[in-house]
């Protein structure tokens, strides 16, 4: 199962939602009417949707949350091999065209030994191209995946 900038399998950025809707069960609510909306499917666990006047301007792979307490990664890997879990050396060597941002929202967080939390990185497309971005947790490990368009792949937590 490969995630690439321009998506995953036949889930393309840029994709309406009624078309992969053909193929998964893809459920979830708009926030906004149909402006803005997260949407996943139970045959993909860890995919997210981010809908925008439903279409798809984020595709995004998260750890499988399967109680309160524990989280699995899913099964889903970059083009290049990247999981959740892998490390901010492990990216750079799969993707040395990555550029690193701060935190967005201007959080600065801090891990188990106190050092403070990796920045983003992002492998920028061409233009308006989709592009990748990964988010790290507090010890430096990717948390989420994340392919689509700006202003969606910039943002850190739902549609704001």
């Amino acid at each position: 199962m490969i995630l690439t900038a321009e998506g995953y399998s036949e889930i393309r950025v840029g994709s309406l939602l009624k078309d992969v809707r053909k193929s998964y069960n893809f459920t979830g609510s708009p926030y906004n009417s149909n402006e803005c909306g997260l949407y996943s499917a139970p045959e993909i666990p860890g995919l997210l949707l981010y809908v925008e006047n439903m279409r798809i301007t984020r595709v995004s792979v998260m750890p499988v949350r399967l109680s309160a307490y524990v989280r699995v990664p899913p099964l889903i890997r970059t083009d290049r091999g990247i999981v959740i879990g892998s490390t901010e050396v492990e990216v750079r060597a799969a993707y040395p065209e990555a550029i690193r941002e701060p935190w967005s929202h201007g959080a600065q967080q801090r891990g188990r030994d106190g050092r403070l939390s990796y920045a983003d990185l992002y492998v920028l497309g061409e233009g308006r191209a989709p592009a990748l971005r990964f988010l790290f947790d507090s010890d430096g490990r990717v948390k989420e995946i994340a392919a689509g368009i700006a202003p969606a792949l910039l943002l850190r937590e739902g549609c704001n």
